[in-house]
Parts: structure tokens; sequence; C-alpha cells
């Protein structure tokens, strides 16, 4: 069902962390994607703003992403107004054959029902939900779900790290750490 299928992994990535790759990585070899495109948020309906600019996020993306096979979809940077997952969705559904997997965290499971269109983005993708911390273990909403040994690690926890003061450099990839710190972002000048 899902061999072949290309996995969408949207989200902030402010920043991005080892553990958004683990999990990509994982998603990758259980779903048996063909793809595993990351899609980092516009301007997410969910968050009051971003730490960083989209540039920014997409930068330390493409450093992270170096070699991977992954590859990074930049079209919500450009587009005006909130980045609704379903119209990325359609966007993307126009322009490639291949299923499609909507890869989300189990702490969003919850509030899926309240995303904009959440029955046409079931139409439109597969839902593959990977457990996090904090995550509905259940729910009525229809997807895959992908049991992994959950590595407790978020990019708010790391810029909290950051502006106290605190390296991070074993959980970040190399070069996104140099890049924050030359770049003094999250507070590291």
């Amino acid at each position: 069902m899902t061999e072949g299928a290309i996995v969408l992994y949207g989200g902030a990535f402010d920043p991005v962390h080892l553990g958004h790759l683990a999990m990509a990585e994982f998603a990758r070899q259980e779903l048996r994607a063909g793809e595993i495109r990351f899609l980092p948020a516009g301007h997410s309906p969910w968050k009051k703003g971003h730490q960083v600019s989209f540039e920014q996020r997409a930068r330390m993306l493409e450093i992270a992403l170096e070699g991977s096979g992954f590859t990074l979809d930049r079209r919500e940077g450009g587009r005006e107004g909130k980045s609704w997952t379903v119209d990325t969705l359609r966007e993307i559904r126009r322009e490639v054959s291949e299923p499609l997997v909507l890869l989300i965290g189990s702490d969003n499971l919850a509030g899926f029902p309240g995303w904009k269109e959440p029955e046409e983005i079931l139409e439109l993708a597969t839902l593959a939900v990977i457990n996090r911390p904090g995550g509905p273990p259940d729910s009525a909403v229809p997807h895959l779900a992908l049991e992994w040994p959950a590595m407790e690690i978020s990019s708010s926890w790391l810029r909290r790290r950051m502006a106290a003061g605190h390296g991070c450099r074993y959980l970040l990839p190399e070069g996104v750490w140099a890049y924050i710190r030359e770049e003094g972002l999250y507070g590291t000048r």
C-alpha cells in the first residue's frame, strides 16, 4: 500500500534535529517509501510564529539533508497567508501520480479533525502516525500506526537549551549546529 510512496513530512523544523532525521529514516524503512520530502511550514496556522525565518529553517534543512537521500520541498515558503496541509497536498497531487503518505507525530493526531478539510486530506494521502511522547495512542481517524522507540527530543526544548547558553552539538546535525552558531540563532551569540 505504501511501497514506493512519496512520504511528506511537514513541520516547523525550528530547528531540524537528529530526532527528525531518525524519524524520517524509520518511516522510509517501515513504509518502504520511494521518497521522503521534508516540507518546512511557511506560515503555520498552529504556531504563533517561528524563532527564525523560513529561509533560515530551509537552509538548516538543506545542510541536514545533505547526502541523506531525503528531499527538501520549499513550496510553502513562497505562499501568501497560512500554510494549510490540504493546499500543499492538492498541489503535490497535481504534480505526481505516486501514492502520497502524510507523516505526523501522534501528538498531532488528536487535533487532526480540526485541521482545514481533514476529509480531503485523507482522500489525497494516507495518514501515517509515528508515536511521540504526549500523543494519544488511539484515534477514530483512519491511519497507519508506526511504533518507534521514541527519542524524547523536540525543537522547542532545543531552543530553550540554546537560549540558556547550553550546547546542543550532539542533538543536531553537525552542519546545522555550526550554522546556528555562525548565524547567532536561538540566542547562541
